[in-house]
């Protein structure tokens, strides 16, 4: 028996349209009531089926959109869907900076002493960016100036009593949780992290890290039979921070708290600056980037052969945004026997050696041809340089629509995907390669040749919708100095160069 009449429309399952229904079945069945005034006990009870029904769709829906990982927003649906193929997100990541100590009170007669997790910050009033010491630092007596490494986390130490169980699972304290940060130990000895227990003897002493949707870390230890289990009492020392947030400029981590002295006993003034901006961050895996990366851990099948496979293994290395892989038959400035590895680093920055080395190392686990010659190098930057000539709409200052145009030209060469887009809301997308620029091989021609351009209507596009912009100047967009696309080689990709606004009604350069 059929409760409700058949209907393809799919999409009415919702309050309005399942009362509808309801009551036209039930008019069909008692035709003898018609009174459907707000009051009657009928009505109540078909209110209350319908919003049964409605919540139980959405509820309906939401489990059919979870349960694929290309239909899911929920990192929490995500995380568990590649687990499935060993699939292991990236997490959070702290930028680094080398702090200049300066002794501003002069040369000290004793030695200065900072212990490690000593912290420098910024001097914002709200949401200073914290940085600690990663190692105990010593200006020596007579020494007014040492440098040393910062780093944008907190240490934590937390402990647990072995409770002797299988699996036991204890859960960190603190969170965002850096990765491959964590140091295990309990009464049994120095514990070593492992992708899963399948290879691991009663008498490992291993365990399995996970972190979930809010950053929070989980270790699971063995039963005895795969993996031991841990005994005494467990102590885990790890950082946790960290994140785009953290990132700072040049001359900005300028403040110390505390108080100071010499090994003497005698004050000291100490002053604090960094002379480079920090190194590169990164945030934990947006859904999307997982949605994109998680197939493709898996399609090199160990092992490095076509083109498109060196791309895929790179891409898993934290730090890397974009990969391009090309041998001479693709750019004939490549040698023969010869692949070079192009990497993009968020921000389009270059790379760091770091960043270069964690990429070479992946291919140690992952062979390719023995007479190929890797070569694994930055990404060949090509600036693109604007001139806008803009007019304001009524009421707009300068200075707004300065930073609105310059907004909107950051946004488009983003290499991934913002957080939020021009207006503030959060992009579905966000993590994912952004698909306004690429590698000129990827940007392709109406016949699929490689080596593409930067549109100039698409940059005129961008600039024009900036808020508060009425109009830009007929020939008022110039890219490198033409009124004309910008060409990017097969090697080339394109990053936001300098930016030059024109104020049309004054003609002034903002």
């Amino acid at each position: 028996m059929t409760l409700l009449a058949p209907s393809t429309d799919y999409s009415d399952k919702d309050f309005d349209a399942l009362r509808v229904r309801l009551r036209n079945l039930i008019s069909s069945a008692f035709p003898a009531w018609t009174d459907h005034n707000v009051a009657d006990f009928g009505e109540t009870l078909l209110d209350s089926f319908a919003f049964t029904g409605d919540v139980l769709a959405k509820y309906l829906d939401n489990a059919a959109r979870n349960s694929r990982w290309s239909t899911t927003s929920s990192k929490r649906a995500i995380l568990g869907l590649v687990s499935m193929i060993g699939y292991v997100p990236q997490g959070q990541t702290a930028s680094a900076v080398i702090e200049t100590f300066t002794l501003a009170s002069g040369p000290a007669l004793g030695d200065v002493n900072l212990p490690a997790g000593q912290v420098v910050q910024t001097l914002d009033v709200a949401g200073a960016r914290v940085y600690q010491l990663l190692a105990p630092l010593r200006i020596p007596a007579g020494t007014t100036t040492v440098t040393a490494e910062v780093e944008n986390s907190t240490s934590a130490t937390d402990t647990f009593d072995a409770s002797g169980l299988l699996n036991q699972a204890i859960t960190l304290s603190e969170s965002p949780f850096l990765q491959a940060t964590e140091m295990v130990t309990a009464g049994n000895g120095l514990f070593a992290p492992v992708k899963n227990f399948l290879s691991s003897q009663p008498t490992d002493l291993v365990y399995v890290i996970k972190t979930d949707a809010n950053g929070v870390a989980t270790i699971t230890f063995g039963n005895g039979v795969a993996g031991a289990i841990p005994t005494g009492t467990i102590t885990v020392a790890y950082k946790w921070g960290g994140g785009l947030a953290g990132m700072v400029s040049a001359g900005t981590l300028s403040s110390i708290p505390g108080s100071f002295t010499d090994s003497l006993g005698n004050p000291v003034t100490i002053a604090v600056t960094n002379a480079l901006a920090s190194s590169p961050a990164q945030d934990a895996q947006t859904v999307a980037s997982i949605q994109q990366l998680a197939p493709v851990s898996i399609r090199p099948a160990g092992r490095a052969i076509a083109r498109q496979d060196y791309e895929d293994v790179a891409v898993q290395v934290p730090g890397v945004a974009r990969a391009l892989m090309l041998f001479r038959n693709q750019d004939p400035a490549v040698m023969i026997n010869q692949g070079v590895l192009r990497i993009v680093a968020p921000g389009a920055i270059a790379p760091p050696q770091s960043t270069l080395d964690a990429v070479t190392a992946a291919f140690v686990t992952t062979p390719y041809a023995q007479t190929l010659n890797l070569l694994i190098v930055g990404a060949s930057y090509v600036p693109v340089n604007v001139t806008v000539t803009a007019f304001k709409t009524s009421g707009t200052a300068s200075a707004s629509l300065k930073a609105s145009i310059l907004a909107a030209l950051a946004y488009m060469f983003s290499v991934l995907v913002p957080a939020t887009d021009l207006k503030g809301n959060p992009n579905k997308n966000a993590g994912a390669p952004n698909p306004l620029i690429d590698f000129g091989f990827y940007m392709q021609d109406a016949n699929g040749n490689p080596g593409g351009t930067i549109n100039w209507s698409d940059v005129f596009d961008s600039c024009r919708d900036a808020a508060g912009v009425r109009k830009i100047a007929p020939s008022g967009l110039l890219l490198n100095g033409a009124a004309a696309d910008v060409p990017i080689a097969v090697s080339g990709f394109p990053t936001l160069g300098t930016v030059t606004i024109i104020d049309g009604d004054t003609s002034l350069v903002l």
